[in-house]
């Protein structure tokens, strides 16, 4: 009788186990290093949080040794990772949520970058801590033989998510970059994270694979519709997004003239205090017109100085100026 591959210890979830967690430490030596460009690839891109790379190199010692049958040790190293990912996600959740600072941002480096996107200085994203979490519980699914063959579906919906997460960032990157067109609000994720949760995805979805439990049970016209479905839902959302982006790009342009012109009338309005104490001292030499010149002087000094800041992208107001 031919006997199974060591559960989940499959070539193609070894491969992707390796790929993960050697991407998540080279992202850590570009922390240790400060090495900008393994932290974010791209300077304008957001960066991978040390915390992040930490947890996916943790995916990866996970999936790599959950599937090890006859091992207790390296089952239980599996369990401990799985059980720290669970515990970062769902902490990182909490901070989210009730607005806290738990402290665990910064234990591996102090993250001074500027934030790019909607991303936080230190913290990794939302959407990432959720992966964490979904990842922990597939990858401690996977490491408990007890609970294998009852969960394995709900392992292989977890990670068919990771790998449409991340293909979902991916594209929404190429698109931006190709086209210039934001389509998707990936900005939490960073390009190599996504790629992490992809390559995890994927091999979890080839655990469930090699324990034989993942099979389809739709007819092919029902699957067929449910692609189709999904596709429509995402590009509507995605459409959505991107004109709801042009719409808040512009409210901005708009409140940030209004703060120009406020600006503006400010040095008018002090132009003209200026000009009404000159003419009291000169008609009755009186020195306190001489103290309302020098804040109006001041004054108009603040709002010269607000407006050229508010005008820097624009040369021809500058030279107006």
């Amino acid at each position: 009788m031919k006997q199974n591959n060591a559960f989940g210890t499959t070539r193609t979830a070894l491969i992707t186990a390796a790929l993960v967690f050697l991407l998540a430490t080279t992202v850590l030596v570009g922390w240790a290093l400060n090495i900008d460009i393994l932290k974010s690839i791209m300077p304008n891109w957001v960066t991978m949080k040390a915390n992040t790379a930490l947890g996916l190199a943790l995916c990866g010692i996970a999936l790599a040794l959950s599937g090890s049958s006859g091992n207790n040790v390296s089952r239980w190293i599996a369990l401990a990772a799985a059980t720290i990912l669970i515990v970062l996600g769902a902490v990182t959740l909490v901070e989210y949520l009730f607005g806290m600072n738990l402290a665990i941002d910064e234990m591996l480096f102090r993250d001074t970058s500027t934030p790019v996107g909607n991303s936080l200085p230190a913290r990794m994203s939302p959407l990432a801590a959720y992966c964490f979490l979904l990842s922990g519980i597939a990858l401690e699914i996977v490491a408990a033989p007890a609970w294998r063959r009852k969960w394995m579906p709900f392992v292989a919906a977890i990670g068919s998510t990771l790998v449409a997460v991340g293909a979902v960032a991916i594209l929404g990157y190429a698109i931006d970059g190709l086209v210039n067109v934001q389509w998707w609000n990936y900005t939490g994720l960073a390009l190599h994270t996504a790629i992490g949760f992809g390559l995890l995805g994927y091999g979890i979805l080839s655990v469930v694979k090699g324990s034989g439990d993942l099979v389809w049970a739709l007819k092919r016209n029902t699957t067929w519709g449910f692609v189709f479905g999904i596709i429509t839902l995402l590009t509507s959302a995605g459409i959505s997004y991107h004109f709801t982006g042009l719409l808040e790009a512009s409210s901005q342009w708009v409140s940030h003239t209004q703060d120009a012109l406020r600006e503006l009338q400010g040095i008018s309005t002090s132009n003209l205090s200026m000009q009404s104490a000159l003419r009291g001292y000169l008609i009755t030499g009186e020195k306190d017109y001489v103290a309302d010149l020098v804040r109006a002087k001041t004054t108009l000094k603040g709002h010269f100085g607000a407006v050229r800041q508010l005008t820097t992208d624009n040369p021809r107001q500058q030279l107006a100026l």
